[in-house]
Protein backbone atom coordinates (compact mmCIF):
# COMPACT_ATOMS: atom_id res chain seq x y z
CA UNK A 1 0.00 0.00 0.00
CA UNK A 2 2.50 2.20 0.29
CA UNK A 3 4.54 1.45 -2.42
CA UNK A 4 1.46 1.69 -4.69
CA UNK A 5 -0.76 4.26 -3.18
CA UNK A 6 -0.59 8.33 -4.15
CA UNK A 7 0.88 10.70 -2.37
CA UNK A 8 0.36 14.20 -1.61
CA UNK A 9 3.06 16.33 -0.11
CA UNK A 10 1.84 19.67 1.45
CA UNK A 11 4.05 22.31 2.54
CA UNK A 12 4.35 25.34 4.44
CA UNK A 13 0.59 24.15 5.85
CA UNK A 14 0.03 26.47 8.75
CA UNK A 15 -1.16 24.43 11.71
CA UNK A 16 -5.07 24.13 12.71
CA UNK A 17 -6.04 24.61 9.44
CA UNK A 18 -8.90 22.52 8.75
CA UNK A 19 -7.67 19.96 5.60
CA UNK A 20 -9.75 17.39 4.58
CA UNK A 21 -9.55 14.13 1.55
CA UNK A 22 -12.89 13.11 0.65
CA UNK A 23 -15.37 12.12 3.13
CA UNK A 24 -12.59 12.97 6.16
CA UNK A 25 -11.35 15.94 7.59
CA UNK A 26 -8.96 16.65 10.65
CA UNK A 27 -7.29 20.04 12.07
CA UNK A 28 -3.47 20.32 11.03
CA UNK A 29 -1.16 19.99 13.45
CA UNK A 30 2.85 21.46 13.68
CA UNK A 31 4.17 18.35 11.74
CA UNK A 32 1.53 17.26 8.92
CA UNK A 33 3.22 17.42 5.67
CA UNK A 34 0.49 15.67 3.77
CA UNK A 35 -1.16 11.92 3.30
CA UNK A 36 0.09 8.78 2.18
CA UNK A 37 -1.32 5.32 0.72
CA UNK A 38 -4.35 7.47 -1.61
CA UNK A 39 -5.91 4.43 -3.75
CA UNK A 40 -5.61 5.42 -7.41
CA UNK A 41 -8.81 7.10 -8.79
CA UNK A 42 -10.66 10.01 -8.22
CA UNK A 43 -10.61 12.83 -4.70
CA UNK A 44 -11.38 15.53 -3.49
CA UNK A 45 -8.96 17.27 -1.41
CA UNK A 46 -10.01 20.80 -0.11
CA UNK A 47 -8.79 23.38 3.02
CA UNK A 48 -10.09 26.20 5.25
CA UNK A 49 -7.55 28.19 6.54
CA UNK A 50 -8.44 29.90 10.29
CA UNK A 51 -7.05 32.92 11.55
CA UNK A 52 -4.74 32.68 14.25
CA UNK A 53 -6.36 34.57 17.10
CA UNK A 54 -9.82 33.76 16.79
CA UNK A 55 -9.93 30.07 15.65
CA UNK A 56 -12.29 31.28 13.03
CA UNK A 57 -12.40 29.02 9.39
CA UNK A 58 -12.23 30.97 6.36
CA UNK A 59 -14.49 29.54 3.29
CA UNK A 60 -13.58 25.88 2.06
CA UNK A 61 -11.42 25.66 -1.07
CA UNK A 62 -11.02 22.77 -2.77
CA UNK A 63 -10.15 20.28 -6.25
CA UNK A 64 -10.56 17.32 -7.61
CA UNK A 65 -7.35 15.34 -8.90
CA UNK A 66 -7.31 11.45 -10.61
CA UNK A 67 -4.27 10.26 -8.36
CA UNK A 68 -2.46 7.59 -10.76
CA UNK A 69 -0.36 4.48 -8.89
CA UNK A 70 2.43 5.55 -6.82
CA UNK A 71 2.04 9.48 -8.01
CA UNK A 72 3.56 11.82 -5.96
CA UNK A 73 1.61 15.34 -6.24
CA UNK A 74 2.84 18.27 -4.10
CA UNK A 75 1.73 21.89 -2.86
CA UNK A 76 3.10 24.55 -1.32
CA UNK A 77 1.30 26.90 1.02
CA UNK A 78 0.80 30.48 0.27
CA UNK A 79 0.19 32.56 2.98
CA UNK A 80 -0.61 35.27 1.42
CA UNK A 81 -3.97 34.42 -0.25
CA UNK A 82 -4.22 31.25 1.89
CA UNK A 83 -4.12 28.58 -0.79
CA UNK A 84 -2.51 25.59 -1.91
CA UNK A 85 -0.25 26.56 -5.33
CA UNK A 86 1.31 23.64 -7.56
CA UNK A 87 4.42 25.87 -7.14
CA UNK A 88 6.60 23.12 -6.38
CA UNK A 89 9.23 21.84 -9.07
CA UNK A 90 10.28 18.25 -10.76
CA UNK A 91 13.50 18.26 -9.22
CA UNK A 92 11.76 18.67 -5.52
CA UNK A 93 9.43 16.61 -5.90
CA UNK A 94 11.79 13.63 -7.24
CA UNK A 95 13.97 14.76 -4.23
CA UNK A 96 10.74 14.01 -1.80
CA UNK A 97 10.36 10.50 -3.66
CA UNK A 98 14.24 9.36 -2.48
CA UNK A 99 13.30 10.24 0.78
CA UNK A 100 9.83 9.61 1.24
CA UNK A 101 10.84 7.01 4.23
CA UNK A 102 12.08 9.65 5.78
CA UNK A 103 8.82 11.79 5.81
CA UNK A 104 6.95 8.95 6.70
CA UNK A 105 6.46 9.92 10.11
CA UNK A 106 4.61 13.49 8.93
CA UNK A 107 2.14 11.98 6.51
CA UNK A 108 -1.24 10.62 7.68
CA UNK A 109 -2.58 7.73 6.61
CA UNK A 110 -5.72 7.98 3.51
CA UNK A 111 -8.42 6.62 5.81
CA UNK A 112 -9.98 3.11 3.80
CA UNK A 113 -12.88 2.83 6.73
CA UNK A 114 -14.79 5.34 4.12
CA UNK A 115 -13.19 4.36 0.93
CA UNK A 116 -15.79 2.04 -0.34
CA UNK A 117 -18.63 5.20 0.57
CA UNK A 118 -16.85 6.86 -1.55
CA UNK A 119 -16.53 4.63 -4.68
CA UNK A 120 -20.18 4.79 -3.96
CA UNK A 121 -20.42 8.07 -4.74
CA UNK A 122 -18.37 8.34 -7.25
CA UNK A 123 -18.22 5.42 -9.72
CA UNK A 124 -19.96 7.22 -12.57
CA UNK A 125 -17.32 9.78 -12.83
CA UNK A 126 -14.77 9.07 -15.23
CA UNK A 127 -11.43 10.76 -15.39
CA UNK A 128 -12.52 12.53 -18.82
CA UNK A 129 -15.79 13.89 -17.10
CA UNK A 130 -13.69 15.28 -14.35
CA UNK A 131 -11.44 16.91 -16.52
CA UNK A 132 -15.13 18.76 -18.60
CA UNK A 133 -16.10 19.62 -15.50
CA UNK A 134 -13.83 20.78 -12.90
CA UNK A 135 -13.57 25.30 -13.42
CA UNK A 136 -10.87 26.52 -15.62
CA UNK A 137 -8.81 27.75 -12.47
CA UNK A 138 -9.12 24.25 -10.79
CA UNK A 139 -10.61 25.33 -7.69
CA UNK A 140 -13.89 24.92 -6.25
CA UNK A 141 -15.02 27.28 -3.70
CA UNK A 142 -18.06 27.67 -0.82
CA UNK A 143 -17.79 31.34 -1.18
CA UNK A 144 -18.36 32.20 -4.99
CA UNK A 145 -16.18 34.90 -6.81
CA UNK A 146 -18.34 37.18 -8.35
CA UNK A 147 -17.64 40.32 -10.28
CA UNK A 148 -20.07 43.10 -12.02
CA UNK A 149 -21.60 42.09 -15.38
CA UNK A 150 -20.35 45.64 -17.71
CA UNK A 151 -22.63 44.37 -20.50
CA UNK A 152 -26.12 44.73 -18.39
CA UNK A 153 -26.96 47.74 -16.41
CA UNK A 154 -27.57 47.75 -12.60
CA UNK A 155 -30.79 48.41 -11.32
CA UNK A 156 -31.07 50.57 -8.45
CA UNK A 157 -27.82 50.60 -6.62
CA UNK A 158 -27.17 46.72 -6.88
CA UNK A 159 -25.05 45.70 -9.91
CA UNK A 160 -25.83 42.85 -11.61
CA UNK A 161 -23.29 39.98 -10.67
CA UNK A 162 -21.74 37.40 -12.88
CA UNK A 163 -19.13 34.52 -11.40
CA UNK A 164 -15.63 35.47 -11.75
CA UNK A 165 -13.97 34.08 -15.40
CA UNK A 166 -12.34 30.56 -15.21
CA UNK A 167 -14.51 30.02 -11.36
CA UNK A 168 -17.57 28.51 -12.84
CA UNK A 169 -18.13 24.43 -12.58
CA UNK A 170 -18.45 23.28 -16.59
CA UNK A 171 -22.19 21.44 -15.74
CA UNK A 172 -24.75 21.09 -18.83
CA UNK A 173 -27.22 23.71 -19.20
CA UNK A 174 -30.71 22.26 -18.07
CA UNK A 175 -33.08 23.82 -20.69
CA UNK A 176 -36.07 25.94 -18.92
CA UNK A 177 -38.32 25.06 -21.27
CA UNK A 178 -39.90 21.93 -21.50
CA UNK A 179 -41.94 22.03 -24.73
CA UNK A 180 -40.56 21.95 -28.30
CA UNK A 181 -41.40 25.67 -29.90
CA UNK A 182 -44.58 25.67 -32.08
CA UNK A 183 -46.83 23.22 -29.32
CA UNK A 184 -50.32 23.09 -28.98
CA UNK A 185 -51.69 24.66 -25.49
CA UNK A 186 -52.45 20.69 -25.02
CA UNK A 187 -48.46 19.51 -25.91
CA UNK A 188 -47.36 22.43 -23.44
CA UNK A 189 -49.78 20.55 -20.87
CA UNK A 190 -48.23 17.44 -21.58
CA UNK A 191 -44.20 17.89 -21.46
CA UNK A 192 -45.45 20.95 -18.21
CA UNK A 193 -46.53 17.23 -16.66
CA UNK A 194 -43.49 15.23 -17.65
CA UNK A 195 -39.96 16.25 -18.33
CA UNK A 196 -39.10 13.42 -21.08
CA UNK A 197 -38.52 16.16 -23.71
CA UNK A 198 -36.32 17.93 -21.17
CA UNK A 199 -34.41 15.08 -20.46
CA UNK A 200 -33.84 14.15 -24.08
CA UNK A 201 -32.34 17.86 -25.14
CA UNK A 202 -30.18 17.39 -21.93
CA UNK A 203 -29.07 14.03 -23.45
CA UNK A 204 -28.66 15.83 -27.15
CA UNK A 205 -25.73 18.48 -25.42
CA UNK A 206 -23.79 15.43 -24.04
CA UNK A 207 -21.52 12.83 -25.35
CA UNK A 208 -23.01 9.73 -23.58
CA UNK A 209 -26.44 9.11 -21.80
CA UNK A 210 -25.18 8.13 -18.55
CA UNK A 211 -23.33 11.85 -18.42
CA UNK A 212 -26.43 12.72 -16.80
CA UNK A 213 -25.21 10.33 -13.71
CA UNK A 214 -22.07 11.79 -13.75
CA UNK A 215 -23.04 15.17 -13.23
CA UNK A 216 -25.39 13.99 -10.67
CA UNK A 217 -22.76 12.51 -8.63
CA UNK A 218 -20.11 15.44 -9.38
CA UNK A 219 -23.23 18.15 -8.18
CA UNK A 220 -23.83 16.45 -5.47
CA UNK A 221 -20.05 15.86 -4.15
CA UNK A 222 -19.07 19.54 -5.10
CA UNK A 223 -21.90 20.47 -2.64
CA UNK A 224 -21.51 18.16 0.34
CA UNK A 225 -17.84 18.12 0.70
CA UNK A 226 -16.91 21.29 -1.25
CA UNK A 227 -19.89 23.28 0.33
CA UNK A 228 -20.79 24.99 -3.18
CA UNK A 229 -24.31 26.31 -3.29
CA UNK A 230 -24.48 26.53 -6.95
CA UNK A 231 -23.37 22.78 -7.13
CA UNK A 232 -26.42 21.91 -4.99
CA UNK A 233 -29.20 23.95 -7.17
CA UNK A 234 -28.02 22.25 -9.86
CA UNK A 235 -28.09 18.79 -8.28
CA UNK A 236 -31.83 19.86 -7.60
CA UNK A 237 -32.98 20.39 -10.81
CA UNK A 238 -31.03 17.42 -12.51
CA UNK A 239 -33.23 15.59 -9.83
CA UNK A 240 -36.18 17.25 -10.71
CA UNK A 241 -35.96 17.17 -14.32
CA UNK A 242 -35.19 12.77 -13.73
CA UNK A 243 -37.68 12.43 -11.43
CA UNK A 244 -40.49 14.04 -13.89
CA UNK A 245 -40.40 11.81 -16.82
CA UNK A 246 -43.26 9.77 -17.09
CA UNK A 247 -42.85 8.34 -20.85
CA UNK A 248 -38.91 8.25 -20.31
CA UNK A 249 -39.32 5.77 -18.07
CA UNK A 250 -40.20 3.33 -21.04
CA UNK A 251 -37.75 4.66 -23.29
CA UNK A 252 -34.58 4.90 -21.21
CA UNK A 253 -35.43 2.13 -18.15
CA UNK A 254 -31.06 1.38 -17.51
CA UNK A 255 -30.67 5.03 -17.04
CA UNK A 256 -33.95 4.93 -13.88
CA UNK A 257 -32.48 1.81 -12.74
CA UNK A 258 -29.26 3.25 -12.35
CA UNK A 259 -30.37 6.62 -11.15
CA UNK A 260 -32.36 5.12 -8.57
CA UNK A 261 -28.90 3.53 -7.20
CA UNK A 262 -26.90 6.66 -7.17
CA UNK A 263 -29.96 8.57 -5.39
CA UNK A 264 -30.25 5.54 -2.89
CA UNK A 265 -26.30 5.91 -1.85
CA UNK A 266 -26.50 9.79 -2.03
CA UNK A 267 -29.52 9.84 0.52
Amino acid sequence: MFEEGAVLILLDVPTRTEFGIDLNSWNTGDKFMGVKMIPPGLHFIYYSAANSSSGDLSPRTGFFHWFSKGELLAFRWDSKQEILKDEVSSADCERMRGDLKNLDRNLGAYPFQSWSKWIMLTSRISKTDMERMVPERKNISSASEMLPDSDIKSTGDLPTLIPRPGTQINFTQISRQKYPDGSSAQEISKHSLDSTYQLEIFMKNVQRMDEILSELQFSFLCFLVGQNYDSFEHWKLLVDMVCGCSDGLLKFPTLFIQFISDIYFQL
